[in-house]
């Protein structure tokens, strides 16, 4: 039976007596480490960042200049560059597309003009996507039969559409709590109906009492309601609270709460652990934090909620994404 082989990366190489070095490591090394944990797209800044846009009054596009991500490979247009689109048709319209190409043979990135095919119902050439190419389609230009120039109006940008492009963002943005929901509204049925069971026991308890009583019955049947009274509020202080642990697992987000305002998000690495940690501006208290990090063949995200003064831990919840035969499967712990 093979050896299983196991790889660890980065580590310095150390060279020996003939001047060989003991490791080398390659890009492909590198593209699939970073691949890990961002997604393939352009990134958001600036925000017309590999915009194609129409700024003269021929057949002439411009691709303006940013930066994109595929596979691991960074791309960078460090400055607008002009696009040539091929004369229009006499009798029909043309729809061609600018697609960001990694080209794994030719070892680069490029912005590529894909021309479409003159038709009654023109579409635009499909994207390549296979071992050796990738692309991300970056605007769709409408081409008319006979015209001479291309209008802002004929180009439709595909930067937001993640089916064909998107935006680079994190692998890992946000914790799932869909099945940690689901445990506390299970939880929540459970405890409902203890307490109408106890509810009408009580009121079958206390008429029997008024039934059977001869003397002082106002007295006692006083008594009575404010003990069920009492027993009543602390049932509903505790339902209240569920509800809002409740709202709060099934809507919290890192993400949404870094866009409230008087909120800052600062990243880290510390010890091959990436740490989000989101704060109020104004006074540092923190807010959340949330903690990525590799344990064997399984990627770890835990998620403490901090109280309002920032120094005790509310809520802490864990994300596994553990190692199977086919990818990952997420296993969402309780909370911790």
């Amino acid at each position: 039976m093979e050896e299983m082989k196991e790889f660890s990366f980065p580590f310095d190489a150390i060279e020996d007596e003939q001047g060989e070095f003991d490791r080398v490591y390659s890009a492909k090394d590198f593209a699939t480490y970073f691949k890990q944990f961002l997604s393939n797209g352009v990134y958001p800044n600036p925000s017309n960042g590999l915009e194609v846009e129409a700024l003269t009054s021929n057949m002439v596009v411009t691709l303006h200049s940013g930066s994109g991500y595929i596979n691991g490979y960074a791309y960078v247009l460090p400055e607008d560059l002009p696009i040539f689109i091929s004369p229009s048709h006499a009798s029909y319209n043309r729809k061609d597309s600018i697609v960001l190409q990694w080209n794994a043979t030719t070892r680069a990135m490029k912005a590529i003009y894909k021309e479409g095919v003159a038709s009654a119902n023109p579409q635009p050439q499909g994207l390549v996507r296979n071992a050796d190419i990738y692309e991300l389609q970056l605007a769709i230009i409408l081409v008319k039969s006979g015209t001479q120039r291309i209008t802002q109006a004929e180009i439709t940008s595909k930067k937001l559409d993640s089916t064909v492009c998107g935006i680079v963002h994190s692998v890992v943005d946000h914790v799932d709590t869909t099945e940690i929901f689901k445990q506390y509204e299970t939880y929540l049925n459970q405890k409902i109906a203890e307490w109408n069971a106890t509810k009408a026991q009580q009121k079958a308890d206390w008429e029997t009492q008024m039934a059977t009583q001869q003397e002082g019955w106002e007295t006692q049947s006083d008594t009575q309601q404010n003990e069920f009274d009492a027993r009543q509020a602390v049932i509903q202080a505790w339902f209240d609270k569920v509800q809002g642990d409740i709202s709060k697992l099934q809507t919290f987000d890192i993400n949404n709460l870094f866009s409230f305002v008087g909120c800052t998000m600062e990243e880290r690495k510390v010890d091959g652990k990436y740490i989000n940690t989101i704060k109020y501006t104004l006074t540092g208290t923190k807010v959340a934090e949330m903690v990525d990090e590799k344990v064997g063949e399984d990627y770890v995200t835990t998620l403490s909620i901090y109280t309002k003064d920032g120094r005790n831990i509310e809520k802490k919840i864990r994300k596994i994404d553990k190692k199977v035969t086919e990818g990952y499967d997420t296993i969402i712990s309780e909370v911790i």
